[in-house]
């Protein structure tokens, strides 16, 4: 197997696919079947956004969904009524506000900022930084040497592919689910996978 992809990130796009659709079966997120498909590929009446970079926007609209695949990618979607999501490889930073709920698919050295929301969820590669304030819910995975900022939140969800460090600030529940043969330390505000 070719060390430049660990093959966790093989499987990144069938498993955020499947979380997403999870997370909108549980009732946390209720994400229209459109946006489902427009983030899917198979059908999209003007919700998807192609950029090949480096800025692209989504702002206003009932769905959006950014789909970017240069590196260095900075993403922004705000003001949607229902739902903004964005796509992205390496290196990419997304800010999403001010809707209902955001979802992110992106790769190593990530910056995703989710604020103002219902409910985020996120998968993203290693030394990925994901920060999130003023959510209901939070469901994210990361990679190894990540960190995740949970501020203002009901509930927080991380889980880690691999070592990683978690702040929580006034959270009602932060949950740390640790992979890969790691195990959580810490308590309280600042908690990691080792």
């Amino acid at each position: 197997m070719n060390d430049a992809h660990p093959p966790w990130k093989w499987g990144i796009l069938a498993q955020m696919w499947d979380s997403v659709v999870a997370f909108w079966r549980s009732g946390v997120a209720q994400i229209s079947a459109g946006a489902l498909l427009c983030a899917s590929g198979l059908v999209c009446a003007g919700c998807s956004v192609d950029c090949d970079g480096p800025d692209c926007d989504c702002h206003g609209q009932r769905e959006c969904i950014l789909s970017c695949s240069a590196r260095d990618c900075d993403l922004s979607c705000a003001h949607s009524s229902e739902v903004c999501g964005a796509i992205c490889g390496d290196d990419c930073s997304f800010d999403c506000h001010d809707t209902d709920h955001c979802s992110t698919l992106s790769g190593d050295g990530s910056d995703i900022d989710c604020h103002n929301v219902h409910s985020c969820a996120a998968e993203c590669g290693a030394d990925c930084h994901y920060e999130a304030h003023d959510v209901s819910t939070v469901d994210v995975t990361v990679g190894p040497g990540s960190t995740v900022e949970c501020r203002n939140i009901a509930n927080c969800d991380v889980t880690c592919k691999g070592p990683c460090e978690v702040t929580c600030v006034s959270v009602d529940s932060c949950d740390l689910n640790c992979d890969s043969g790691t195990s959580e330390e810490g308590s309280g505000q600042n908690r990691s996978c080792q």
